[in-house]
């Protein structure tokens, strides 16, 4: 049986819902203790909240980032890139020779910074202030150190002695660190986080040789490359290698070439990754040779490594067991081939090689066939009074397969 609630207590349930919403909505009445206590709250002086600054009063100056405010070298380290991209480098200077936690690695970011300035004489400066603080210069150190000053134009009086110094030091610390290296990989006491062999890299020479190369100081450049190792991490890579041949490409001196033959003959016997922008290179040394026997090595090394035949074997082309090039041809290349062809006068090799390049899309790549390039053509057309073959590049040009909507535009 239900039982039935009492019309009176329906009434009083219905006048309580009808009054819930304005409950919900009117928040609760402080008492007087409450309120007593939040006035005196109010009252009393806050510390953390600053105080309200009277009229004319000078706001206060801005909290200086003394050596009590960075005891992290990360945060350190991001208040130096913050600084110097506001080219402050005042104060950046000033807040790691004062915070206690400059490590050897917030000293190289400083370094890498005024560096990217071209501030040379300032970096030295740092990097002996470094060492002075007793902090020791790591591989990375001195790949940072090299790397800025490789960028040096010219140099001010005693700066190359204090280069030359340092690139000194460096291969003392290098052979310290591979020895004490070798010496604990026998017995098995690797620390971690210390420096090893996997640290010591060529890049620290390669920067250094960058850099005299830049400042004209051939013969010393020519001098710490004879004397880099064989074999090991100091040895030269494809990068010395180019360093040097460039160096001595820019050089006026007839003798030089026949050095940078004998470079090149003992780069191909030493390094495996020869890239294109080497071969090009070499390619245009061979161009700007005066003997004719110097300019046909440019001849065979655009064949060995572009992968061009001679007019009489280009049915070869299309054969799937002839040996593939070494290296990609690219714009650049192919520019400094037809134009040792043209130095050499050999017209009928400039048209044929540029036909290669037309057809063999699938050997040579597809590459973007430039203005200059057909120039170089016309020129060895008309000294051939070839007239009628001279439609021949500017079918290129228009060739949907040769030339992207991009590459038109371009053009």
């Amino acid at each position: 049986m239900l039982r039935t609630t009492a019309p009176s207590t329906r009434r009083a349930f219905s006048l309580h819902l009808s009054r819930l919403p304005h409950l919900l909505s009117t928040p609760p009445r402080a008492s007087n203790s409450s309120r007593q206590n939040f006035s005196t709250s109010q009252l009393s002086p806050n510390k953390n909240r600053p105080l309200a600054l009277k009229a004319g009063q000078p706001s206060p100056k801005p909290e200086r980032h003394n050596r009590h405010t960075f005891h992290d070298s990360y945060l350190l380290s991001d208040k130096i890139k913050q600084l110097a991209g506001r080219k402050d480098l005042d104060a950046a200077i000033e807040l790691v020779r004062t915070s206690p936690a400059s490590n050897v690695v917030v000293w190289n970011l400083l370094i890498h910074e005024v560096l990217q300035e071209k501030k040379f004489r300032r970096a030295y400066e740092l990097w002996m202030d470094m060492k002075r603080r007793g902090l020791k210069p790591s591989a990375r150190s001195y790949s940072t150190f090299f790397s800025g000053f490789s960028k040096a134009r010219e140099i001010e009086s005693g700066g190359l002695a204090r280069v030359k110094t340092v690139y000194a030091q460096w291969l003392v610390h290098a052979e310290r660190v591979l020895a004490r290296s070798e010496e604990k990989r026998s017995i098995r006491e690797e620390e971690e986080g210390e420096e090893g062999a996997d640290d010591i890299t060529c890049i620290p020479a390669n920067a250094y040789l960058t850099f005299l190369a830049n400042t004209k100081n051939l013969p010393l450049l020519l001098e710490a490359f004879n004397a880099m190792p064989t074999e090991g991490p100091l040895a030269p890579t494809s990068m010395t290698y180019s360093t040097v041949l460039s160096a001595l490409r820019s050089s006026d001196d007839p003798e030089h070439f026949q050095m940078a033959m004998t470079i090149w003959k003992k780069m191909l016997e030493e390094v495996s990754d020869i890239d294109t922008k080497t071969v090009s290179l070499v390619i245009s040394m061979c161009r700007e040779a005066a003997r004719p026997d110097d300019q046909k090595v440019g001849l065979e090394v655009a064949k060995a490594f572009y992968g061009f035949v001679d007019p009489a074997e280009v049915d070869k082309l299309v054969s799937s067991k002839l040996e593939k090039p070494r290296v990609k041809l690219d714009s650049a290349g192919l520019s400094n081939v037809l134009s040792l062809g043209l130095a050499m006068q050999q017209y009928n090799l400039v048209v044929n090689w540029f036909d290669q390049v037309r057809d063999y899309p699938e050997r040579f790549g597809r590459m973007v066939l430039e203005h200059y390039q057909c120039d170089l053509v016309l020129v060895a057309m008309s000294w051939k009074h070839d007239a009628a073959a001279a439609e021949g590049p500017f079918s290129a040009l228009s060739s949907p397969s040769q030339a992207s909507p991009l590459s038109r535009a371009q053009i």
